[in-house]
């Protein structure tokens, strides 16, 4: 019996010695209150989700390009109009925020061609995109196509050659498929 009780002591006193950390309590073994707590800690840091903030700085140059050839003929003042852009947009540490071939929606004002060679005005401005998240990016710039007026020559023929010539009228403004353009970030953009 002595030498069970050498045993046992032996035993305990080598487990001490080599699990330091563990503790004697009476529902069995459980690790000592500082490696618990360091252990819960880790836990609750591995499980929680990381959010990244991706953030594009205003200024931001965006290259779009426009589906459909724009013609005055074709489109009426308040029509949205529908780009497209080239490539990816990023950020400083190269996270994608624009992705290409993001679709880039615009407003159309324009004036009709008139008599007397007026040639017809297109103007497009209000462009807005969208993030990789889906949030609303709005653009600044505008697209002005203002073709040359026949004024002059449709009043000077008008007057010297013959009348019908003041009513002639001037160019239609138009924009060609694929024409690329530049527009900016108007503000900073943040997604996560």
């Amino acid at each position: 019996m002595n030498k069970i009780k050498m045993a046992f002591v032996f035993i305990c006193c080598f487990c001490s010695f080599l699990m330091p950390a563990f503790a004697y309590n009476y529902n069995g073994f459980e690790l000592s209150n500082d490696i618990n707590n360091a252990l819960t800690q880790n836990r609750i840091t591995e499980n929680k989700p990381t959010v990244e903030i991706k953030t594009l700085k205003a200024n931001t140059p965006v290259i779009i390009r426009n589906i459909n050839t724009i013609d005055t003929d074709n489109f009426s003042d308040g029509n949205t109009l529908q780009f497209a852009t080239v490539n990816d947009i990023r950020d400083e540490n190269g996270n994608i925020i624009i992705a290409a071939n993001s679709p880039v929606m615009a407003k159309i004002t324009c004036e009709k061609k008139g008599i007397m060679g007026k040639s017809a005005k297109l103007y497009i401005s209000d462009f807005h995109t969208l993030a990789v998240d889906g949030s609303i990016v709005p653009l600044r710039e505008s697209i002005s196509i203002v073709p040359n007026d026949k004024k002059i020559l449709s009043i000077a023929l008008g007057v010297g050659v013959f009348p019908a010539f003041l009513l002639m009228k001037g160019d239609n403004a138009q924009l060609a498929a694929n024409s690329i353009k530049t527009v900016y970030t108007n503000n900073e953009v943040v997604i996560k």
